[in-house]
């Protein structure tokens, strides 16, 4: 065993890892914004590790973010709106997937499947901006229908007007007639 040059820490090998650590934490301090960088370039890079990496991870990440988000509320507050408000789609789909879930309406869906559901949102919202007119996904079988309950899977749903949707209301279309 050796002992650092700051006499502060025992170790093996021909550098000590703790120092190291320490230097590693003042230069990310320093350059913030090249550390950011850095990172994103290695997640892209190393798809697979950044993976494992995060999995190994959760728990110190979890806390550290409760660290940053008690300590930044204001900014974490102001960020979560600006991602509402650049993916509304998302926020749609999220609540409506918590609503089918309260009504006990889901099934276990493969990640294709809800993939699939978050495209018929996507549609929409692109749809709405693109023409102006308010477009939302319906539920061709009603999750809370007056005879009959539907499920919250990608072969129960279609984007129609949102005006459409409102004379529906919770009613099943009869097709051909």
């Amino acid at each position: 065993m050796k002992i650092c040059k700051k006499g502060l820490h025992e170790f093996e090998g021909h550098q000590c890892k703790e120092c190291q650590k320490i230097k590693n934490n003042i230069w990310k301090q320093a350059n913030p914004e090249y550390h950011k960088t850095y990172v994103k370039n290695w997640q892209a890079a190393n798809p697979e590790n950044h993976k494992i990496w995060t999995e190994v991870n959760s728990e110190k990440n979890k806390i550290n973010k409760k660290i940053w988000v008690n300590a930044n509320f204001e900014k974490d507050k102001a960020n979560k709106k600006a991602w509402q408000k650049a993916n509304p789609d998302k926020c749609i789909a999220t609540t409506s997937k918590r609503r089918a879930v309260k009504l006990n309406a889901t099934l276990n869906l493969s990640k294709d499947q809800n993939v699939l559901i978050g495209e018929f949102y996507r549609e929409s919202s692109r749809l709405t901006k693109e023409t102006g007119t308010p477009y939302e996904v319906d539920h061709i079988v009603p999750l809370q229908g007056e005879t009959v309950s539907g499920l919250h899977v990608p072969w129960n749903l279609r984007v129609i007007t949102r005006k459409e949707n409102r004379e529906k209301s919770n009613k099943v279309i009869k097709y051909g007639t």
